[in-house]
């Protein structure tokens, strides 16, 4: 008797475990797929279809934690920084992106990725490593938290202002 117990309350327990069928790291993805349409979008300057990859209430962080923009605040800062520049865009070469679903079944698309651009005024061309973590729901962008510095940018603007400003 106690054999057939302890038999059916193993089949019992074998057959209740449920296997994880959803793989949690991945380096192909239909949102991987997604960022980098998007990244495509953002250097074919291409406004319409990239504001088209966020949710309605999607939340960008870019440097910081605690403050966030919209995409239409976040495509205007876009469009006044690349103004400035004869050229932009991502390294393909060491471009770098996983998917991952985290412990609570949140979809996240990381991505690592060397950013170049060249400044119009003065041909000087900027590299910047860029690190972006986004979230994914229903093939929408919602929240996106972007890393990197700008500091050699931002000096180099301030020079060629100060030069603008001299000339006058």
């Amino acid at each position: 008797m106690k054999k057939i117990l302890f038999t059916a309350m193993l089949l019992f327990a074998m057959l209740s475990c449920q296997v994880d069928t959803k793989e949690r790291y991945t380096r192909n993805s239909p949102e991987i797929d997604l960022l980098k349409k998007g990244i495509e979008y953002y250097e074919n300057a291409d406004w319409d279809k990239w504001s088209e990859q966020y949710a309605d209430s999607a939340k960008i962080y870019q440097n910081t934690w605690h403050v966030w923009s919209s995409p239409e605040v976040t495509k205007e800062r876009h469009i006044d920084l690349i103004s400035k520049l004869s050229s932009y865009g991502f390294e393909r070469e060491d471009l770098s992106m996983e998917r991952i679903i985290d412990d609570k079944g949140k979809i996240w698309v990381n991505s690592w990725a060397l950013w170049r651009g060249t400044l119009k005024a003065n041909n000087k061309v900027i590299e910047i490593p860029v690190h972006l973590t986004v979230q994914f729901v229903d093939g929408k962008i919602i929240e996106e938290c972007g890393f990197w510095d700008t500091a050699a940018l931002n000096e180099e603007l301030k020079n060629i202002e100060t030069i603008d400003l001299s000339d006058n």
